[in-house]
């Protein structure tokens, strides 16, 4: 059997239209940029990227009340044996997911690499094609929660032909679902593509002006802190407290913060109550080049304070050598990197603002830590391992299908 050399055909269904990496989202953007070149690497092949929220084309809901044959396996098996610590599906879950259709069905059996992004490998798992999985920090919390959502992210990363890891401390959460039929790679992203972007000298005079401030931070973090109302993973709290102590030292630092998170409300307040209303501008989450480009006006971008963990914040912002202040546990991060990523590691209020009074009275030494951000990143998160990770597991999975298409 050979595969037909047609034109690839390629489905990437997000939240909105497919306009390219300078008008995606931060995340989507990236996954566009690396997914391009994974689709140049297949060329020939049918290629498939889901991250469902809308498609306007199609009916994502499911008139179908009947139980098909592969659902109904689907739970027999689930019912034998099913991870640890997670609920399987009910019949319900099935019927009432908007995967649950034959819509979905006559499309994804159409392509021969299915890729289910972040919570949405139900989608093919429901359709009975084979298909990988994508995590972003899905598995970090999302797959043992009792709710729709968990049950089927937790059965649809069980079933997948395979998974791909991209945070380090989602790799135990992997094996628990899927034992070793993962492969661990850096998020997907062009780390060549912010060379390119002008601006930011200007957008930093603006800011320095108007945040009455020498020294500017970037936030762009999910602001996600106070218990019991989200997943409270970021620890923002952490470091307005440090920003205000700084400010009250006399020392003239801004910040800017994306306006996103379950905890937005009581950040504005908190700041409000550390009298930093002045000298916080808050923006709306940035696509990728408005990132890269606040990104080089600030002094530092500030990520989170307690995963221990990076992601896209992270790496996008040392691709275009900006200083990292965050927290990493780095004798976890050494099982996953030869050399540990040059940021200025901090866990509490008082690491911060020692760490930040020592470099604001020595920036060479900040300059310095920017300069080895971007030569990490060259070495330890460059987009081609990431393409050729995936293209291997691609090709395992075709040559599978193949072999077993000709028996």
């Amino acid at each position: 059997m050979t595969l037909d050399a047609e034109q690839m055909a390629v489905v990437f269904a997000n939240r909105m239209p497919l306009l390219g990496a300078d008008r995606l989202g931060p995340i989507a953007g990236g996954f566009v940029a690396a997914r391009d070149a994974v689709l140049r690497a297949t060329s020939g092949l049918r290629t498939a990227v889901f991250r469902v929220t809308k498609i306007d084309s199609m009916q994502t809901a499911s008139s179908d009340e009947s139980m098909s044959p592969l659902h109904a396996m689907l739970l027999k098996k689930w019912a034998c044996a099913f991870p640890a610590g997670c609920m399987s599906p009910s019949e319900s879950d099935l019927l009432g997911h908007p995967g649950n259709g034959e819509e979905w069905i006559r499309v994804l059996k159409y392509y021969d690499i299915v890729i289910g992004y972040s919570t949405d490998p139900a989608y093919p798992m429901l359709a009975g094609v084979p298909y990988f999985a994508f995590e972003h920090g899905t598995l970090r919390h999302i797959p043992y929660h009792d709710d729709l959502q968990g049950r089927m992210t937790s059965a649809s990363y069980h079933e997948a032909a395979h998974v791909f890891v991209t945070n380090f401390d989602c790799v135990a959460s992997a094996e628990r679902l899927v034992g070793q039929r993962f492969t661990f790679i850096n998020h997907p992203f062009d780390d060549q593509h912010g060379q390119y972007v002008k601006g930011g000298v200007e957008q930093r005079q603006r800011l320095q002006i108007k945040l009455n401030a020498d020294f500017l931070f970037f936030f762009p973090t999910r602001q996600d802190w106070v218990e019991g109302t989200g997943y409270a993973d970021k620890s923002n709290d952490v470091f307005f407290r440090a920003m205000g102590r700084l400010r009250s030292a006399g020392l003239r630092v801004g910040a800017v913060c994306c306006d996103w998170g379950r905890n937005v409300a009581q950040s504005k307040e908190l700041i409000a109550s550390l009298g930093l209303v002045a000298n916080v501008e808050w923006t709306p989450p940035l696509p990728v080049i408005p990132f890269e480009r606040l990104s080089m006006a600030a002094d530092v971008v500030v990520d989170q304070f307690k995963l221990g963990a990076f992601g896209g914040v992270v790496f996008k912002a040392m691709a275009v050598g900006a200083p990292i202040l965050t927290y990493l546990n780095e004798p976890l991060l050494k099982a996953q990197y030869p050399v540990l990523p040059p940021v200025i590691n901090c866990r509490t209020e008082d690491d911060i603002v020692t760490q930040v009074s020592a470099l604001l009275a020595n920036p060479s030494a900040l300059a310095q830590i920017g300069q080895r951000s971007r030569q990490w990143i060259s070495e330890h998160h460059a987009k081609q391992e990431t393409v050729n990770l995936q293209v291997a597991q691609f090709a395992s999975l075709l040559g599978n299908t193949l072999a077993s298409s000709t028996q």
